[in-house]
């Protein structure tokens, strides 16, 4: 969808995690597995209501990759992308005990494809654990307001040759 000469898109899986629900949930690339056990019995939810995962592997072989779903992704320096997971490497995936989730697969997109803007925010923690809500990569602004205490984030997001961003907490 384009606006004022930028073309918005979004992204919503994120790399398997630890917790039960699967439905949002791929391998981030060939080769990647959960290194942490889940807690509770996985579960994806279909039309007919929740369905126990009974194999996790098998599951996901048939779901696909999130690196394979990024290839089709447009990019460039009018792009403004909502991904619910952050990127690796950033502190942006930083979660409470300081374990980091980032997807390697986001992380490398947004250095091949140079967006002007990535919005992300599945680690709701992120910002209060790494002290760090916004970083640069390339010419790409990447932003994680965060949803935890101590209040609700805004971001005032300013595009113009640059984009500036402020975090207002309320």
């Amino acid at each position: 969808m384009g606006f004022g000469g930028y073309f918005f898109t979004a992204y919503g899986y994120v790399p398997d995690y630890r917790f039960g629900l699967k439905t949002a949930c791929k391998i981030d690339h060939q080769g990647w597995f959960l290194e942490e056990p889940y807690t509770g019995k996985p579960v994806d939810v279909t039309d007919g209501g929740f369905v126990v995962v009974e194999d996790p592997h098998e599951y996901f072989k048939n779901k696909g990759t999130i690196e394979d779903d990024l290839k089709t992704f447009p990019g460039g320096p009018k792009v403004i992308a909502a991904i619910h997971c952050p990127p690796s490497g950033l502190n942006l995936d930083v979660c409470l005990g300081y374990r980091r989730v980032g997807s390697d697969s986001v992380r490398k997109w947004i250095e091949r494809e140079q967006p002007l803007l990535v919005l992300c925010g599945h680690i709701h923690e992120s910002p209060w654990v790494s002290n760090t809500w916004k970083a640069k990569l390339g010419n790409t602004t990447i932003i994680q307001p965060g949803q935890d205490n101590p209040g609700t984030v805004f971001v005032d997001i300013k595009i113009g040759k640059r984009v500036e961003a402020k975090r207002l907490v309320v």
